[in-house]
């Protein structure tokens, strides 16, 4: 049998008193704090972080710019962590026109602490506001997702009068949440079922501030970096519209789309989309939305499988719109290469009688590739009520680690047309340059044996992005060519200590570095137009070294190095047959 004797005995403290208060007034204990923070201040455990002199550490990175940018950006966000604000403010001054200073806008974005945010926004917006669009951008891929910054943002948002950083901040507000979403279950949850007020109250702000084409399409820019379940809807609404300044937006919304799971479409955004498809909405529809939205409804096809007959059903021996259909079979193949369930579900439609292919289907007078799609569309004729052609317009946008930056507009009208031309000259330039950090983390572990271990890790990245054109009239050929630097380090390192003493320290550290390059070749004097794409990347360096040490300064040491070989990657088989073409 249990014995359930209960014995109670008597309280050491009136139950009028505070756990603490119990503590302190019974057994004479100390308050050290009222949160780890408090607490950490007080314990003398682990070994403490050294206090980075900013200004030396900068003067030595920009000796070595940018043969170490890696190496230089980790000590830099180290300097800029411990940095007073004066200290912050000076460097800014003195090394404003040093080539390190790229580097050291983006450690203070970095950083993610209130200082440095505070300083950077006041010194960036007065001082130095060539870099204020670099600062937000690197603010946006911070390690640190302090709220107090996200929500001095949005008062800065609403304030500025000029709208051209109003969304750069406004896109580093949306990434800032997205990360805030991700970061752990609850907030997904909050987030995705549109619980969480602040985004919403974000959201809405964004929505109502639109009375027109261009700024609905900043506001869908914007959502890109943060899809929401709720934001379904206003996208939604700009499909096959009758509304001509309405249906400048629907590529946007488009492209908004396709970050979300077929799952959530219903069947009469489906009936849009299959329009758009079909060119049957009450505007002209243009090859780059239509392909837009095949992409989605392949997208949807494991929740509506009928989706599928509809496309077959529009099959014809001799279509007219040829590059739409190139482009739909090259997604179909795609599609069956990396999912067995479409390739089994596309087999199966393949095998009714009607549905069968022929050899029209593979005898289309057009090019499949995303590059030719762009290409004619600038060539198409869109017209309006008035019958006249838009201007051409070119816009990039570049995406690092599913944070987007702001459109950036290369031309827009033939007059910056011509310019680009003859200015592509093939001399190479930088188009962008980023400096990250990927993970980092500071902190000490205390040990029941009365040691502690005190952890230190950091990683980043940095890419530098050149690129050439050359264009030939006469010849009637472009060739392009992007060459992205990548490098990357990870180094961690702990330490065992008694108090403040070292004991022991262990460092290992990860290094690669490669050139990817990408080369885009046009001849537009055949018919139809030859168009090559070709990747390939240098020589990839791996360097591994760990290192022990002692307080009697005994060190052991370890390192490896790899290099694997350059290589071509192969595309596809349409690209790798264009590109024989252009050999011959």
């Amino acid at each position: 049998m249990t014995n359930r004797t209960v014995i109670f005995g008597k309280p050491f403290c009136s139950t009028k008193l505070l756990a603490d208060e119990c503590a302190q007034t019974v057994f004479k204990t100390k308050r050290m704090g009222r949160n780890w923070k408090e607490i950490n201040q007080k314990l003398n455990i682990g070994v403490k972080k050294e206090k980075s002199k900013l200004k030396l550490v900068l003067k030595k990175s920009n000796s070595e710019f940018p043969d170490k940018k890696t190496d230089g950006l980790a000590a830099i966000v180290n300097g800029v962590l411990f940095a007073t604000d004066q200290d912050l403010l000076d460097a800014i001054r003195e090394f404003r026109n040093m080539p390190i200073m790229s580097v050291f806008v983006d450690a203070i974005g970095l950083a993610g602490t209130m200082t440095a945010y505070t300083v950077g926004k006041n010194a960036f917006t007065t001082e130095a506001p060539e870099f204020l669009e670099r600062f937000l951008q690197a603010l946006s891929q911070t390690t640190k997702i302090d709220i107090a910054i996200i929500n001095d943002l949005k008062i800065w948002m609403k304030n500025t009068n000029d709208k051209y950083y109003a969304k750069q901040i406004a896109f580093t507000i949306a990434n800032l949440y997205r990360r805030y979403c991700q970061s752990t279950k609850s907030r997904k949850y909050a987030c995705k079922n549109g619980k969480n007020d602040d985004i919403n109250e974000f959201t809405k702000s964004i929505i109502a501030q639109c009375k027109d084409s261009d700024c609905q399409i900043n506001a869908l820019q914007i959502f890109e970096n943060l899809p929401l379940l709720n934001l379904l809807p206003y996208a939604i609404q700009f499909l096959c519209v009758a509304n001509n300044s309405e249906n400048l937006v629907q590529q946007e919304a488009l492209r908004f789309l396709q970050l979300f799971d077929g799952k959530y479409f219903h069947w009469k955004t489906i009936n849009k989309l299959l329009r758009i498809f079909y060119n049957a909405c009450p505007l002209r529809q243009t090859i780059t939305d239509q392909t837009l939205a095949i992409e989605i409804l392949l997208n949807i096809i494991p929740n509506a499988e009928l989706i599928g007959t509809y496309f077959l059903r529009s099959e014809e021996l001799f279509p007219a719109e040829q590059e739409k259909w190139a482009y739909f079979y090259s997604s179909i193949a795609r599609k069956r290469q990396t999912s067995p369930n479409f390739k089994s579900y596309w087999a199966k439609m393949r095998s009714f009688r009607e549905f069968q292919p022929n050899y029209a289907h593979r005898s289309l007078n057009a090019t499949s590739d995303v590059s030719a799609i762009n290409i004619a569309e600038s060539e198409s004729y869109n017209s309006d009520e008035e019958g006249k052609s838009d201007d051409p317009l070119a816009i990039a946008q570049i995406g690092l680690l599913n944070n987007r930056n702001v459109p950036v507009t290369i031309f827009h009208g033939y007059g910056e047309l011509i310019n680009v031309i003859w200015n592509a000259n093939g001399q190479p330039m930088l188009l962008y340059d980023k400096n990250l950090i990927y993970r980092q983390y500071y902190g000490y572990i205390p040990l029941m044996s009365g040691l502690s271990l005190t952890v230190d890790v950091i990683g980043t990245i940095t890419i530098d992005l050149y690129g050439s054109a050359t264009i030939n009239f006469w010849n009637r050929d472009v060739g392009m060519k992007v060459n992205s630097t990548i490098s990357t380090k990870l180094e961690g390192s702990i330490n065992l200590a008694s108090s403040n003493n070292l004991i022991g320290k262990a460092t290992t550290m990860v290094y690669a570095s490669g050139i990817v390059n990408i080369r885009f070749d046009a001849d537009f004097f055949t018919v139809p137009h030859l168009f090559c794409i070709s990747a390939s990347h240098s020589p990839i360096v791996i360097k591994y070294t760990y290192t022990y040490s002692t307080k009697a300064g005994k060190e052991k040491r370890l390192w490896h190095n790899i290099k694997l070989s350059g290589s071509s990657l192969w595309l596809s088989k349409k690209l790798s047959d264009h590109c024989s073409l252009f050999e011959k």
